[in-house]
């Protein structure tokens, strides 16, 4: 830029190359947006900031991208430990907004690491309970066998 310019005129300049670009830029939002995908991200929220963020830019270009179509591509970028979540946000009557479907998934995904963390920390063995003591391997069972043989003694 040149020296001299007033702000007017910097600003004016800069508008006509964003404008310029506003095609292109907004195709290759479209092209993150359609391509983005849970398994690029290390959990639900950081994956569904990102596409509100790539939403937002893409309103800052001008492009159409209505609500539905934000929460459609969340649903469609999950991959299929979100199925039922997916399912269930598709079967819906209407289809809620960006912020209730994003707490849905981030509900599941909490409840997964809970159960993963539970899973992990419950042992593979199965202890098993039992009556018998130290002393009297098996307390009843000598008891009345011990009668048994008495009894039978004593009748002879």
């Amino acid at each position: 830029m040149e020296p001299d310019l007033t702000a007017k005129k910097a600003w004016d300049r800069l508008k006509s190359m964003f404008h310029d670009n506003k095609h292109t830029r907004a195709l290759a939002l479209m092209n993150q947006f359609t391509n983005c995908k849970l398994d690029n991200f290390p959990n639900s929220y950081a994956y569904c900031e990102e596409l509100k963020n790539i939403a937002d830019q893409l309103t800052d270009v001008g492009s159409k991208n209505s609500p539905e179509n934000l929460v459609l591509q969340m649903v469609a970028g999950l991959n299929e430990s979100y199925s039922t979540a997916a399912t269930n946000i598709n079967q819906m009557e209407t289809l809620p907004s960006f912020y209730d479907a994003r707490s849905k998934l981030i509900l599941e995904e909490t409840m997964k690491t809970r159960q993963a963390a539970m899973n992990n920390s419950t042992p593979n063995s199965a202890l098993i309970a039992t009556s018998e003591s130290r002393d009297n391997p098996n307390p009843t069972g000598n008891r009345d066998r011990n009668n048994y043989h008495r009894s039978n003694n004593n009748s002879n």
